[in-house]
C-alpha cells in the first residue's frame, strides 16, 4: 500500500491515510480528491469493525498515519471507533467527518482525543481542501511529537550513560526544570521532589551546603560562571562527588534572569584519584620499609620506625606488629592516630587479648574484621562501624614471625590494602629471617636492590631530569635529564657536575653546593644555565635536596628545563617597558591604578578628558572618584576581581566618567593588571558623541526596519548584481523564506535559474548603465505560483558617482494584469461589435435619408413637408450619436500612456477650422502626461467648442500650463463672449452637446478633472488639472 513519489530530488513516504464511511460514493470521492495531491495513500472501508480489523492487523496501528471517520454509522458511530482505538493504546491522528448541526459530536470528538474535525456540506472544493490540509497538519504534528520524543529519550540516555543531569532555574517565575538524571545523581528520584531550587540543596553534604550555596549565590548575582566540586548525601547514606557547573543568564535590563546548571558524578573519578594516591603512598611506604630494613640492623628499632614510617603515609588510622623477640615471646609495636587506642596498647600485657592478632596466626590468609564483627566481642580495641581491620601473619621460610594489623577507614579500597599487608608482611618476614639468621648486611643489599629498582623505574619515567651526587660526582642520572644535554650515559656519570655547568654561573653553584653540604642555608630552587653537548646553553630550573644514598650522604637534584619560561619572562619584560613608553605618547587617555584603587600615574589625555591637573589627581584621588554613585560597587567589584582571577572582571566595558566640572562623558575603558604586579593601566576613548550617534542610529533603523516590514509592497536591496542585501518581511514571505534566508545570499540560491536570470538582467542595467529599471517580471512565489510583478530598481550613488546599491521594489500585479487582458479583450470585443452595427445602422440610414430626400421632392403640401423635415433631424441626430459612441467605445481600449502633450494639441489642430481664430500654444515641448490615447479628442472638443459658442468677438484661443502645489494645470482661454454661470456644470453633463461630456471622461480615467472657470463676456476658461505622478518632463 506504500509507495514513495519524488519530491525536489529526493524521496518520500506517502501520507497513509485510513478512511472510514458508510457512503461508499462519498468515499470513493474522498479518495479522487485526496490521492490527486500526490502526496497521499488512501484506503477506505464502509464499516468501523473492519477499520479495527484492518488496524489491529497492520501491527498497533502503525500501517496508517491518519484516520478520518464519519460520525453516523450502523455498526457503531466514530466517537466510540475512537475510543475503542484510542484505548488499544494507538496514537495514529484521528479526523471526525461530520454533518452541519453537530457541535455537540465535535465536543466529544476532541475530549476523547480526536486530533481534528472538518464538516461535510457546503462547496465540495473547498470542504475536501480543508480535509487535506488538515490531515497534513496533524501528521506533521504527530511526526515532529514523535522526533521530539525520540531527541529527548536520547538525551536523557546519553546523560545517563555520560552521569551528567541538568537544570534551568527560570528566577523570574521561580520556576525550576531537571533532568531525570540529575535527580538520579543527587538522590531525589525515589522520593517526592518539590520542583524548587532549593530542594536541590537538601542534597548537598551537611559540611559542604553553605560553602556551596554562597560561592552559587555569589556566582548569580555577578553573572558569571562557576564551577565547584562537593559531596552529596543518598537517602541510603551513601556518598558521592559531584561537580557543579553554572552558567548566569542576564535580562535586558542586565539583571540575572535564568541559571543554567550542569551536574557530573565525579565519585568514580574521585575514587580512582584517591585509589592512585593510595597506591602512590603504598608504593612510597613499601620502598621506605624496604630502605629501613636495609638500614636498621635491630629488630625493635626496625619495627618502631617501621610503624612510624607507615602511620605518617596518612593511609591508616593505626598500625600494630606482634613479632617474635630473641626470647621468643611475642613483642608488640604500633604507631595510632586514636589516643584511647594507643593508651589501651600501652597497657595491654599480651597480645593473646587481642582477637584480630590471635586469629591471623592461625591462617595464611588476609583476615578483615569490619563494621562490629562479632568475632571482636570483647576485644579492648573496639571496631568501630566507621573503621575496618585488616591482619595477617608475618612469616618466611615456613616460619611465622608474628602478626601485622593495619586500622583504615571503611570507605578505604580493601583490594589494595590487601595487597599491600601482603607485600609489608612479605618484607617484615624476609627482614626478620635474614636477622635470624645473621645475614643482614647481605640481605639488605638485596631488599634495597629491588628498592632501588622501583625507585629508577619511577625516575626514568619523570618528565623532569633527576641525578644523584656524591663528592660533586654524578652517580646517577635518568634519560630525561642526559637527553636535554645531548649527552650519552658515558658522557655524564662519573663526571664532576661543574663541568656541566655555564661558566658565569659556576661559582655561584659550587659555593651553594658547599654549603648546603657543610650544614648552612643555601637556596633550595633557583635558575641556573647548562652546557649542551654542541655547546649551546639551556637555562634549568633546579631542586636540590640532601638524602642519604648507599650509607653516605648524597645531593638529590630535580632539574627542568625553564628556557621557554624564562624567554617568555624576558619577553614580558620587554612588553612592559614599551607599554611604559607607550603610556606617554598613545593618543588616548591613560591611567595607571594602584592596588588599593589610587591613580599613581596619568597623562596629558586624561587631564584634557576630565578637567583634573595631574598634581590633583595622582596619588591624591582614587578611580571610583571619577565615576557616578551607581556605579562605585562595580567599579570596586571588579577592582579587586581582577586581581584575583581576571576571568571574573572584563577587560572592556563601558562606563559614565565624572569631570571635574560635574558634567558626564560617557568612555569605553580598557583595562589590565601588569604581569606579576597587583597595579593596572587602563586606557579610555571618550565614546559621548559616538554613543548618542549609535543610539539614534539604531533607532531610525528599527524604525525603518518596521516600517518596511509593515508595507505589502516587497523592498529589497541589490549589493550587487548578483546578490541580496536586506529585505523586508513582505519579500521575504512572498518568497517562502525567512528574511536571514536571502539576506547577503546569492540569487541563484533561492529563485529558479530563469527567474534569477531576468532578476540579475535588471540588476545589471542599474549597476552597469547606472539608470533606473522599471519593468515586468515573473516570479515564483512560495506556494509555488507564478505571479507578475512590476518591479522597479533605482540606483543609489556614492560619493564617487558609483552605484552602491540597487533599491528594489515589487508589486503583484497578476490579477490587475488578468483583469486588464480581460477587459481589454472584451472592449475589443465590443468594439468589434459595436462597429459593424454602427456599420449597418448608418447604411439604412443613408437608405432612410436619401429616401426621406426624395420624398421631399415629390410632396406638395406644407404639412408633409413638415414630417419629411423632422425625419431628416431624427436621421442626423441618430448619425450624430452613432458618432459619439464611436468615439465612447475606443475608450479605455488601450492602457493609458506617456502622451507628449504639445504633440497631442496640433493634432487636434489639423482637425478643425483655423481661419475663425489663432491659436497660440505655450507648453513645454518635453511635457507628458499619463492619459487615454484620445486625449487629443479633448483638445479638439474644446476647440470645436470655443469655434461654435464663441461668438462674432471669438479671435485668439491659447493654451498655456502652470504649476500648483503639487499638481499641473493645462488652461485653455479664449476671447469670446463666455459661459453663462448656471452653465458650468451642465455643459459636461451632455445636455448641451456630448463633446465636452466625451473630454471629461477621456481625462477621469488618468485622474485628471475638468472645469470651466471663465468670465461671462470675458470668454471661456478650460483648466485641466493634472495630479502628482501623472506627468513628467521628459523621460524622468
Amino acid at each position: 500500500m506504500t509507495r514513495k513519489v519524488a519530491m525536489k530530488g529526493r524521496e518520500r513516504e506517502k501520507i497513509r491515510v485510513l478512511c472510514i464511511d458508510d457512503e461508499p460514493e462519498l468515499l470513493d470521492i474522498m479518495k479522487l480528491y485526496l490521492e490527486k495531491d500526490g502526496d497521499f495513500a488512501v484506503n477506505c472501508v464502509t464499516s468501523p469493525i473492519q477499520a479495527l480489523q484492518i488496524i489491529n492487523k497492520g501491527g498497533g496501528g502503525e500501517k496508517y498515519d491518519a484516520i478520518v471517520s464519519d460520525y453516523e454509522m450502523p455498526e457503531m458511530n466514530g466517537i466510540e471507533l475512537l475510543k475503542e482505538i484510542r484505548s488499544s493504546g494507538l496514537m495514529t491522528p484521528f479526523i471526525i467527518f461530520t454533518g452541519k448541526g453537530r457541535e455537540e459530536v465535535v465536543i466529544d470528538a476532541l475530549n476523547f482525543g480526536a486530533d481534528g474535525y472538518v464538516r461535510k456540506g457546503g462547496d465540495p472544493r473547498a470542504q475536501f481542501a480543508e480535509l487535506l490540509n488538515m490531515i497534513k497538519t496533524v501528521v506533521e504534528k504527530r511526526r515532529a511529537l514523535e522526533m521530539l520524543e525520540v531527541s529527548e529519550r536520547a538525551l536523557a540516555e546519553a546523560q545517563t550513560v555520560g552521569r551528567i543531569g541538568n537544570f534551568i532555574y527560570d528566577i523570574a517565575e521561580n520556576e525550576l526544570s531537571v533532568s531525570v538524571e540529575l535527580l538520579r545523581i543527587l538522590g531525589l528520584d525515589k522520593m517526592p521532589f518539590t520542583g524548587e531550587y532549593e530542594h536541590l540543596f537538601t542534597a548537598v553534604h551537611p559540611d559542604d551546603r553553605e560553602r556551596v550555596r554562597q560561592t552559587l549565590v555569589e556566582a548569580i548575582k555577578k553573572g558569571s560562571e562557576c564551577e565547584i566540586e562537593y559531596r552529596v548525601i543518598l537517602p541510603d547514606g551513601t556518598e558521592k562527588i559531584v561537580r557543579h557547573r553554572t552558567l548566569t543568564i542576564l535580562g535586558r535590563d542586565g539583571s540575572p534572569a535564568k541559571v543554567i546548571g550542569v551536574i557530573r558524578d565525579m565519585t568514580d573519578e574521585a575514587h580512582l584519584f584517591m585509589r592512585l594516591e593510595r597506591l602512590n603512598s603504598m608504593l612510597f611506604a613499601l620502598r621506605r620499609v624496604n630502605q629501613l630494613i636495609a638500614r636498621e640492623k635491630d629488630q625493635g628499632n626496625l619495627l618502631r620506625s617501621l610503624c612510624n614510617d607507615i602511620l605518617r603515609t596518612r593511609m591508616f588510622e593505626g598500625i600494630v606488629i606482634a613479632a617474635k623477640g630473641s626470647d621468643g615471646s611475642m613483642d608488640l609495636y604500633y604507631a595510632v592516630r586514636n589516643e584511647t587506642h594507643e593508651e589501651i596498647l600501652r597497657r595491654m600485657s599480651s597480645v593473646e587479648n587481642l582477637t584480630c592478632i590471635r586469629e591471623a596466626m592461625s591462617t595464611r590468609s588476609v583476615i578483615i574484621f569490619q563494621q562490629g564483627d562479632n568475632r571482636c566481642s570483647g576485644c579492648p580495641l573496639v571496631h568501630h562501624d566507621q573503621w575496618i581491620d585488616i591482619a595477617k601473619r608475618i612469616e618466611w621460610g615456613g616460619e611465622v614471625y608474628g602478626t601485622v594489623l593495619l586500622h583504615l577507614h571503611a570507605n578505604a579500597v580493601v583490594d589494595e590494602e590487601v595487597d599491600f599487608i601482603s607485600d609489608l608482611t612479605e618484607d617484615i618476614g624476609y627482614a626478620l629471617y635474614n636477622l635470624k639468621m645473621e645475614r643482614m648486611k647481605r640481605n639488605a643489599e638485596e631488599l634495597l636492590t629491588r628498592s632501588e629498582r622501583r625507585y629508577r623505574h619511577f625516575f626514568e619515567r619523570a618528565n623532569d631530569g633527576f641525578a644523584i651526587l656524591q663528592n660533586g660526582i654524578v652517580r646517577y642520572a635518568n634519560r630525561r635529564l642526559m637527553k636535554m644535554g645531548n649527552y650519552e650515559e658515558n658522557e655524564v656519570i662519573g663526571k664532576h657536575f661543574a663541568e656541566f655547568i655555564a661558566d658565569e654561573d659556576r661559582e655561584r653553584v659550587l659555593d651553594y653546593y658547599r654549603r648546603r653540604l657543610a650544614g648552612k642555608e643555601a637556596p633550595t630552587i633557583y635558575e641556573i644555565r647548562l652546557k649542551k653537548k654542541d655547546g649551546s646553553i639551556l637555562i634549568a630550573e633546579l631542586n636540590a635536596t640532601l638524602a642519604e644514598n648507599e650509607g653516605g650522604l648524597a645531593t638529590y637534584v630535580i632539574v627542568r628545563d625553564v628556557t621557554e619560561r624564562v624567554k617568555m619572562r624576558e619577553l614580558l619584560e620587554e612588553s612592559e617597558r614599551k607599554y611604559r613608553s607607550l603610556f606617554e605618547t598613545t593618543g588616548t587617555a591613560m591611567v595607571m591604578i594602584e592596588e588599593d584603587m589610587t591613580i599613581s600615574l596619568v597623562n596629558d589625555e586624561f587631564t584634557k578628558l576630565t578637567g583634573y591637573t595631574r598634581e590633583e589627581i595622582e596619588g591624591k584621588m582614587k578611580s571610583i572618584d571619577f565615576v557616578s554613585e551607581k556605579e562605585v560597587q562595580r567599579i570596586t567589584e571588579y577592582h579587586y576581581a581582577r586581581r584575583s582571577d581576571a576571568s571574573k572582571a572584563p577587560r572592556t566595558y563601558e562606563l559614565e566618567l565624572k569631570c571635574k566640572d560635574g558634567g558626564i562623558r560617557f568612555v569605553r575603558i580598557t583595562i589590565d593588571v601588569i604581569p606579576g604586579t597587583k597595579r593596572s593601566v587602563a586606557s579610555l576613548i571618550d565614546i559621548t558623541e559616538e554613543k548618542k550617534l549609535k543610539e539614534e542610529l539604531i533607532r531610525q533603523r528599527e524604525e525603518f526596519e518596521l516600517l518596511l516590514d509593515s508595507i505589502d509592497t516587497m523592498v529589497w536591496y541589490a549589493i550587487d548584481p548578483e546578490t541580496y542585501g536586506r529585505a523586508n518581511k513582505a519579500r521575504a514571505e512572498f518568497l517562502g523564506k525567512k528574511k536571514e534566508e536571502i539576506e547577503g545570499k546569492k540569487i541563484w540560491e533561492f529563485l529558479p535559474k530563469p527567474e534569477a536570470e531576468v532578476g540579475v538582467k535588471g540588476n545589471r542595467i542599474v549597476f552597469e548603465e547606472k539608470k533606473k529599471y522599471r519593468d515586468f517580471e515573473w516570479v515564483t512565489n512560495a506556494k509555488g505560483e507564478k505571479r507578475l510583478m512590476l518591479v522597479t530598481k533605482i540606483p543609489k550613488f556614492d560619493k564617487d558617482g558609483n552605484v552602491e546599491f540597487a533599491a528594489c521594489t515589487a508589486e503583484d500585479v497578476t490579477e490587475l494584469r488578468k483583469t486588464q487582458d480581460a477587459l481589454t479583450l472584451a472592449n475589443k470585443k465590443l468594439y468589434l461589435l459595436g462597429s459593424v452595427t454602427r456599420h449597418d445602422i448608418m447604411n439604412q440610414l443613408a437608405v432612410i435619408s436619401g429616401s426621406l430626400q426624395l420624398l421631399a421632392d415629390l410632396v406638395n403640401d406644407e404639412k408633409s413637408k413638415r414630417f419629411v423635415s423632422m425625419a431628416l433631424k431624427a436621421a442626423m441626430n441618430i448619425e450624430k450619436h452613432l458618432e459619439f459612441s464611436k468615439d465612447y467605445e475606443r475608450m479605455g481600449t488601450y492602457p493609458p500612456e506617456w502622451i507628449n502633450l504639445k504633440e497631442a494639441i496640433e493634432k487636434a489642430m489639423a482637425t478643425i477650422d483655423r481661419t475663425k481664430a489663432d491659436i497660440e500654444v505655450q507648453i513645454d515641448d518635453d511635457l507628458e502626461v499619463y492619459a487615454d490615447r484620445l486625449l487629443e479628442k479633448v483638445f479638439s472638443n474644446i476647440f470645436d467648442n470655443a469655434l461654435k459658442h464663441g461668438g462674432e468677438k471669438l479671435s485668439t484661443i491659447r493654451i498655456h500650463q502652470e504649476r500648483r502645489n503639487d499638481d499641473l494645470v493645462i488652461i485653455c482661454e479664449d476671447d469670446g463672449k463666455g459661459l453663462e454661470e448656471s452653465l458650468k456644470k451642465s455643459i459636461f453633463e451632455g445636455r448641451h452637446g456630448r463633446g465636452l461630456y466625451l473630454a471629461k471622461e477621456i481625462l477621469s480615467m488618468t485622474g485628471m478633472t475638468i472645469e470651466e472657470r471663465g468670465e461671462a463676456g470675458r470668454g471661456a476658461r478650460f483648466e485641466i488639472t493634472v495630479p502628482k505622478g501623472g506627468y513628467r518632463f521628459g523621460k524622468e
